[in-house]
């Protein structure tokens, strides 16, 4: 939409599972509870992987901490915070879980695991890259390299 569209500020902001809607019938994605978007100047609002707590916090010159009264410490929106999120939603994918309130070195660990599973190492870049102080890489051309195998095992890595 930004690269079509004049519309240049806006972003969804709270992206993850549970805020986008599939209709394998038609083909389609819907993108719902969009109360939390990002459109030129308005407040920022709290969202999931975006949170006081997330590993967005680590890096505050990638990730702006909104520092006004409604929604005090939740990340500014952005191209890299969007991303982010899109990040946090596969990763709880892969997990099975909320990879999202893990604690950094547990991070650290996963990724490992997840080059011992065999993951494309294009897509563990996308992973890796969310806490480094670059741009994010958007996860979205190598998420077909996953096989169910890889995905069953990187679940196996929290089952412990």
């Amino acid at each position: 939409m930004r690269a079509t569209t004049p519309l240049k500020d806006f972003y969804l902001n709270d992206i993850h599972e549970s805020n986008f809607i599939v209709n394998f019938d038609k083909g389609e994605l819907g993108v719902i509870d969009l109360d939390s978007s990002k459109i030129r100047n308005n407040c920022v609002f709290p969202a999931r992987y975006a949170s006081p707590f997330s590993f967005a916090q680590y890096d505050s010159t990638k990730y702006k901490v909104n520092e006004r009264a409604y929604g005090n410490g939740y990340i500014i929106p952005n191209d890299d915070s969007e991303i982010y999120c899109y990040v946090m939603t596969v990763l709880n994918f892969l997990c099975g879980g909320n990879f999202y309130q893990l604690k950094l070195n547990n991070y650290y660990d996963y990724l490992a695991y997840l080059k011992e599973v065999g993951i494309d190492k294009g897509l563990i870049s996308t992973f890796e890259q969310i806490i480094k102080p670059r741009h994010n890489i958007n996860p979205e051309p190598y998420l077909e390299t996953l096989t169910n195998s890889q995905v069953k095992r990187a679940r196996k890595f929290f089952e412990n």
